[in-house]
């Protein structure tokens, strides 16, 4: 697969250091959308407009977190990457990890 067959959004809701980072990313995505001033269910109807169909929260439970925005369920697939996603079995997230994917090819389930 390659990246022309994808659109790929970024949505942050973390303040501007000023430090190029943001600039960076800014260019990286397809698109970026500032939600740091949208309350949640506010962010998750931008994100739901968007028609994204996988949702990746690369916050997770740290701090700072706005990951009542996934409550809303703005995307079918929402997957948490990072922060404590092993012991967060929160009900909108649809995959945690790898570990389907692990078991669909045949390996077995950890415990």
């Amino acid at each position: 697969m390659t990246a022309e067959r994808f659109e790929v959004f970024a949505y942050s809701y973390g303040a501007d250091d000023g430090k190029g980072m943001r600039q960076r990313l800014e260019t990286t995505f397809d698109r970026f959308t500032d939600i740091q001033a949208l309350s949640g269910d506010d962010a998750a109807r931008a994100i739901y407009r968007d028609e994204v169909d996988i949702l990746i929260d690369l916050k997770g439970y740290t701090q700072g977190t706005r990951t009542a925005i996934l409550t809303f369920r703005p995307a079918p697939i929402q997957v948490n990457y990072l922060g404590i996603s092993r012991h967060s079995r929160r009900r909108c997230l649809r995959l945690h990890r790898h570990r389907r994917l692990r078991h669909a090819a045949g390996q077995p389930r950890r415990p």
